[in-house]
């Protein structure tokens, strides 16, 4: 008689234990205000590329975030296009603290994405990711751009830059 017992007490405070589990975090202030289309169109810098320009989307998703062990700060799913390439499992976290914020270090929110395909399809130039720093001001996300690359192998190889980068929201 003692094992149904234990077992129905198990079954029970199993059952409480799923119905009292914490409700999912409010998404941070600062990810929930830049979600949404942004696009804009930025200067390469450098003359090492014969277009002069990319265009660039993102959407950012807030109800779609990135499980991330507890503790962990919230991350949200980015969709979009760095010229011609596609982002493919872009991420946008916070990219600093109160004290780096104070001091004015870094940039608010950083996007981190691997990218699909040329990010200059007439010129056949394909990077591996991207990391696009951002801060939101005036209603705009403003930062700069850099790819994967290095900056001693060459035209293959070398990273596709933008210093100043404006996205407007759709």
């Amino acid at each position: 008689m003692r094992a149904p017992r234990y077992l129905l007490a198990l079954v029970i405070s199993s059952s409480v234990a799923g119905f009292s589990n914490p409700p999912a975090p409010e998404l941070d202030a600062r990810l929930a205000s830049v979600s949404g289309r942004w696009t804009g169109t930025a200067e390469i810098d450098g003359s090492w590329t014969e277009t002069r320009t990319l265009k660039i989307e993102l959407t950012i998703d807030s109800t779609q975030r990135v499980k991330l062990p507890e503790g962990s700060p919230q991350v949200l799913r980015v969709k979009g296009r760095i010229g011609d390439a596609e982002l493919l499992l872009g991420e946008l976290r916070p990219n600093r603290g109160t004290v780096k914020r104070v001091l004015r270090l870094n940039s608010d929110l950083l996007v981190e994405s691997w990218l699909k395909g040329p990010v200059i399809a007439a010129e056949e130039i394909r990077r591996g990711a991207v990391q696009i720093p951002l801060n939101l001001e005036n209603g705009e996300l403003v930062g700069s751009l850099a790819t994967t690359g290095s900056g001693h192998a060459g035209r293959e190889q070398m990273p596709i830059t933008v210093a100043r980068l404006v996205l407007h929201r759709e």
